[in-house]
Parts: C-alpha cells; sequence; structure tokens
C-alpha cells in the first residue's frame, strides 16, 4: 500500500477546514483587505511552504467545465486538438456554448470514486479547474449564477463535494484559475475590457476558493493576455498569500513564465514554482521548483475524437524523469460531462498505481540525482541512497554504475529486496542484475552507502563507447525528442529510442562526455536523419586538437535513419569530451541524431 506522506502545516492534517478569517469578507468586499507584500520573503519562508510540494511529486490535473459536452467536436469538425479551447478556436457564439452548462449532467460523478481512483494511483495532490477561458465556474460561487449549481442539472456544489472527499482521503487539494475569460454573462464585459471592473469579481471568487474550499494550492494560467501587466499578477499574489499565508502559487499569475519551457525568467518574480507544459527540461534545475503538467493523449478536456493515449510506461517513466530532475509531475484527465473519468484514463491510473506501490520510495520525498546522464535510465536520491531506474536492460546482465565507492555500497531491489551483488572496475561498480525479475516500466534499485560521482560515459566491455541521444550534453535550441515510432539503437540492447532534435541554429552544439578511454584512434558511426530539401549542411566533430568534419547526407525523411561513418577520430588516454556543431548555417535543421558509437580502430597505447 502506498503510505501518506508527512504534511508540515496544521491545515494540511486537519480533517476540516481552517477558520476562513478575512477570506468570507473578502468575497464581497476585497479592497478592505490591507495587502501585505510576500514578494520578498526570507528562502526559509519559501523552503516552509513548498517542503510538502517538494515531498509529493506528483499530482493530478482535472479539467472538467461545459466544454466537456462538446467533446471536442462543433459542426462536425475538431476546431483544435485541446477540446477546452474550443468555444475560441470553433468561435463559438457565447449565447450558443452557454447552452452546454443545461447538458452537463454530472449525474455519474462520484467524488469519492475520482479521489481513490487518484490516491490509488500514488498521486498526493489534485488540481482541477474551477474556471477555465470560457469563463464558466464550477463552484458555488456568489458572484456569478454562471456556476455548477445554478446553471446545470446536477444542481449541486461539485468542488465542494471534490474538496471534501479530497480530505476525507488524504489528498492535498489545489485549485486552477484562469485570468482570462472569453464571456462573462454576469458582469456583462470581458476583462479585456474592462480589466478595472474584473478585478474586484477576480478577488472574490478568489477569496471563496480560499475561506470556502480550503484550497491550498492556486494554479493560474492566461496570463499571456495583454491586458494583464505584471503588476497585477504581484498584486494577486500578495492578495492571496495575505489571505491565507501559506498558500503555493503557480508563477503564472505575473509574466515570468518563459513560454511553454514554463521556467520564470531570472530577473522577474515567478512566484513559488515553474510550469512546464506538455514538456520535461533536458537537465535538473538545483534551487528551482517546477512542475510538469502533461495529458495522457493530446487534450486537457475530454475529447470523444481523441484515443491517442500515452502507454503507462511513457507515463511512468514521465512521472520518474521529472523527479530525477527535481520537479513535480502533474498527469491531467478530462472527465466526461457525465462525470465519468474515461475507461483509458482510469485503467492508466491503475496500473501506474500498481508500479508505484512497490516503488514509491524511490519518488517521494526525493531530490534530483547526484548522477550526470545515465545510458541507460534514470535516478533520484535521498540522503545517502541513490534509486536506479533500469529502462534498458544490459544483454548481459551487467549494468555499469558511474560511481566510485568510498567504504561498501549496498544495492538492492526495491521490488523483493534482494541483495545485488556488484564488484568494483575503472569505470565505477558493475552489478549483476541477471537474476533480478525485469519491471516493464522501470525496474528500480536502492544504492546506499558514498562514492565519487564518475561523470561521463564507460567504455563497454569490448572498448567501444555508445554515445545516445540521452546521455548528450545540448546546448541552445537543440532537444531530446521521443517519436511516435521507435526503433533500436546502433548496438544498443533493449533501448527506447530518443533522437537529438531541433538542432537549427549553427551555434549550437551537441557533446558527450567520455571517461577511462584508451588512447588512440576510433570509428566513428552516426545513426542519423535528414530531410532531402535541408541536407547539405558541413558539421564540425572535435575531441581536443583533433577534428574532422561530416557533411550530413539526405535520408528520406526526418525518420527515416541510416548509419554513417565521417571517418577516425583520436582520443587521449583518460577523459575527453566529443562535440558536434555546425560549420555553416543550416537550411532549415542540420539533422537527427540517435547515436554516435565510437569503435577503436588501431592498437591502443
Amino acid at each position: 500500500m502506498i503510505p501518506l506522506i508527512a504534511l508540515t502545516t496544521s491545515s494540511l492534517q486537519a480533517n476540516e477546514l481552517p477558520d476562513p478569517g478575512l477570506a468570507r469578507q473578502a468575497v464581497t468586499s476585497p479592497e478592505a483587505v490591507q495587502i501585505k507584500d510576500f514578494t520578498h520573503m526570507p528562502p526559509q519562508d519559501r523552503d516552509e511552504r513548498m517542503q510538502w510540494w517538494r515531498d509529493a511529486r506528483f499530482g493530478i490535473f482535472i479539467h472538467i467545465g461545459p466544454y466537456a459536452v462538446m467533446g471536442g467536436e462543433y459542426k462536425g469538425k475538431v476546431p483544435h486538438p485541446c477540446a477546452e479551447w474550443i468555444m475560441n478556436f470553433g468561435k463559438v457564439p457565447a449565447e450558443e456554448y452557454r447552452k452546454n452548462a443545461s447538458q452537463l449532467t454530472l449525474d455519474k460523478f462520484d467524488a469519492d470514486a475520482w479521489v481513490q481512483a487518484i490516491k490509488a494511483a500514488g498521486a498526493k495532490y489534485i488540481i482541477v479547474t474551477t474556471k477555465h477561458h470560457d469563463g464558466f465556474c464550477m463552484f458555488d460561487s456568489a458572484l456569478t449564477d454562471y456556476n455548477v449549481k445554478k446553471a446545470t442539472p446536477y444542481g449541486k456544489d461539485f468542488l465542494k463535494e471534490l474538496s471534501d472527499a479530497c480530505r476525507k482521503h488524504g489528498i492535498i487539494f489545489g485549485t486552477y484559475y484562469s485570468v482570462l475569460e472569453w464571456d462573462n454573462p454576469k458582469l456583462g464585459f470581458i476583462p479585456a475590457k474592462n480589466k478595472t471592473g474584473y478585478l474586484p469579481y477576480m478577488k472574490g471568487q478568489l477569496a471563496e476558493l480560499i475561506g470556502k474550499y480550503g484550497t491550498e494550492v492556486l494554479w493560474f494560467d492566461g496570463e499571456w493576455e495583454g491586458w494583464w501587466k505584471d503588476a497585477d499578477g504581484r498584486e494577486i499574489y500578495n492578495y492571496l498569500r495575505t489571505l491565507k499565508p501559506d498558500i503555493i502559487v503557480n508563477n503564472r499569475i505575473t509574466k515570468a513564465r518563459k513560454g511553454m519551457a514554463g521556467m520564470s525568467k531570472d530577473d522577474m518574480f515567478g512566484a513559488d514554482f515553474g510550469t512546464p507544459e506538455q514538456e520535461i527540461p533536458d537537465t535538473g534545475l538545483p534551487g528551482k521548483d517546477w512542475e510538469s503538467c502533461m495529458t495522457m493523449n493530446k487534450s486537457w478536456g475530454y475529447a470523444k475524437h481523441d484515443q491517442n493515449w500515452k502507454s503507462t510506461q511513457t507515463l511512468i517513466r514521465h512521472l520518474i524523469d521529472t523527479a530525477s530532475k527535481g520537479g513535480n509531475y502533474l498527469l491531467n484527465i478530462g472527465p466526461m460531462p457525465n462525470g465519468e473519468i474515461p475507461q483509458p484514463s482510469l485503467e492508466r491510473l491503475a496500473e501506474v498505481g500498481r508500479w508505484m506501490d512497490k516503488n514509491h520510495e524511490a519518488i517521494y520525498g526525493t531530490t534530483l540525482s547526484t548522477f550526470g546522464k545515465l545510458p541507460w535510465g534514470r535516478s533520484t536520491t535521498k540522503g545517502d541512497t541513490s534509486y536506479l531506474f533500469i529502462y534498458d536492460w544490459p544483454q548481459d546482465g551487467k549494468l555499469l554504475i558511474p560511481i566510485t565507492p568510498e567504504g561498501e555500497l549496498t544495492l538492492k531491489a526495491l521490488d523483493g529486496g534482494a541483495t545485488v551483488p556488484y564488484e568494483r572496475i575503472p569505470g565505477g561498480i558493475m552489478a549483476d542484475i541477471g537474476k533480478l525479475s525485469r519491471d516493464p516500466h522501470a525496474t528500480v534499485l536502492a544504492m546506499t552507502g558514498k562514492g565519487k560521482i564518475i561523470d561521463g560515459i564507460s567504455p563497454q566491455t569490448d572498448g567501444n563507447f555508445l554515445l545516445d541521444a540521452n546521455t548528450a550534453h545540448l546546448s541552445g535550441g537543440v532537444k531530446l525528442e521521443t517519436p511516435p515510432a521507435s526503433g533500436k539503437l546502433v548496438g544498443a540492447s533493449e533501448k527506447t529510442v530518443q533522437n537529438i532534435g531541433f538542432w537549427m541554429k549553427q551555434p549550437d552544439t551537441i557533446s558527450w562526455k567520455i571517461n577511462n578511454a584508451k588512447a588512440g584512434h576510433y570509428k566513428l558511426e552516426i545513426d542519423y536523419a535528414c530531410a532531402p530539401d535541408t541536407a547539405g549542411t558541413p558539421v564540425d566533430i572535435a575531441q581536443g586538437s583533433d577534428s574532422l568534419q561530416w557533411t550530413v547526407s539526405p535520408t528520406a525523411s526526418w525518420q527515416d535513419y541510416r548509419t554513417v561513418s565521417p571517418g577516425l577520430i583520436r582520443l587521449q588516454q583518460g577523459d575527453n569530451t566529443i562535440t558536434f556543431k555546425a560549420a555553416a548555417k543550416p537550411k532549415i535543421g542540420v539533422a537527427n541524431i540517435r547515436s554516435v558509437r565510437l569503435t577503436p580502430s588501431s592498437p591502443s597505447r
């Protein structure tokens, strides 16, 4: 059974809502709140508030609203992959869109069943949409009748039932609230036309979410609108923390967010955490709190046409990847208009939960990996223990872990507790995992003890080096991609194939650090793809003072991979860094690269 994590604030430990105090008054009189400045608080303030959130690592996003009635389709067409945007991209008139509320029946909604499914998956908190861009409120707001209790056949306070179920089952309750609105029948205008008139309404509803529902997180969105200013965001942040000092707020309340990458600009106030959307940062971000929000299929809201479900393995590895880089994973579900969670979502939640039952220790309360990029998987850290997630099983059952022990290490499988033997070698330790049962999603080892991390890629037993996309250091706009179709890496074992992509600018570089090399010449083999209309870019490949040039030849497409050997490169004894850089401006892109293999080609000395 997945255990509860220790929570650090009294409000989270209580079964009842805290005294709403000032929040109740602020619903109708937000101007009476004497706002304090919380934007310059000491690090201790942040650390105390964020501790439960950092320990949790895994939350569930819920997108529910009148858009679910349309299911992503309007007049026989799908205006946009994301169903919750249908009013905007479908150009649905406001009067017509509002009629969806009368069909949002929620007749199958069971708050306890939702929360129990979420808890069984191993998630520790939820973020639920209380008002999306369409302006409809999924809570019984005193400030508008355009809400779930007064405008739908359900006739009850959906949000109160859900928040109560969360407290009953030990799940932390958080809420999403959109800054922008496309429609507001109560006010008779949208905020873009009258921000001054909108702000008291917004503040009053935020006070309701705090005082009436006890939200612990406010997750904003829609801050990209030109009428919303950074000063507005700071004011709202200070207002919220005046009402509830321990509340956590995402960076989409100010103007600090840098696009979908989600992190905050260094010279701007980014509230409490960054919000990468549909992506995970390439590396860990020490000292920064962030949360990657990602869908199970393509849409956030319910889309009846969208059957592009990610596999359970992908979802679990996204969770692992975010934790290994020090972030949280916010996985979305989009319930149907009758209040049921789609069956494919429930199935995946249950499967994630079965994996978490065995391996939760390696996720909760962990920090980012102390290792560099591991060619076979990921790792997290908790005290003197590193948790090693094995994605790609070595053919001979021997796993190279790049660490030089300081004393003895203990190495055990989390599932079953079997001790894993190992031996010390020049590149680290070689663990014998051949007798362990393989988990199709990720097998987890717990390694306890101290040692010196070896940064770089060590040679394989045959003296070759396999430099794959996952272990590359990328600069500029170059990114790691996981294409929909996968194959096998050149000479790799059981490998989930990723590639290096978006290599589009001349200054961008791709590099690999390798260690324990024997001096000599090595044959380069590059597994790459390049569409015909952009081929021909010359690439400089350098190691120390030695270099060679590769002119990229076309393949049939960006997904058609082939192997080329541009020549030999000399490695020095010990540590080396091999760097790829375009020698001229590419037409569109340089190439996609899945792997580079180095094979000794002359006697070493």
